[in-house]
């Protein structure tokens, strides 16, 4: 999620919250402020890119698991109203590098009313 943020190259205070409310909902515990600026830290100094960690996750995460992921992505990206370029291409790497096929990248779009 704190990749996704990033991909614009601007931390929006909707894309924040929404990651405040998406962490809250898939862990049923609160994400503080100062743990949310430590993610946002080490996603800025990451050694790794977002497609190499989720590679190595790919086997690990089941059809629902992956979707969870890709939703998440989406919402944040979708958080400030729009979903620009730079995004819409993280997305679809996101997608990509968790083996979710392209239409099924466009059927949760769909369903998340986000036009990518």
């Amino acid at each position: 999620m704190v990749w996704m943020m990033l991909a614009d190259g601007e931390i929006d205070p909707e894309e924040r919250r929404a990651i405040f409310d998406l962490y809250d909902k898939l862990t049923g515990a609160a994400l503080g402020d100062d743990a949310l600026s430590a993610e946002i830290a080490a996603c800025e100094r990451a050694d790794a890119s977002i497609t190499e960690y989720l590679g190595s996750l790919v086997g690990r995460l089941n059809d629902e698991g992956k979707d969870t992921v890709l939703r998440a992505a989406i919402c944040v990206a979708g958080a400030d109203g729009r979903v620009d370029a730079r995004e819409a291409l993280l997305l679809r790497e996101i997608g990509a590098a968790l083996e979710v096929s392209p239409a099924r990248q466009q059927a949760l779009l769909a369903e998340l009313s986000v036009a990518a």
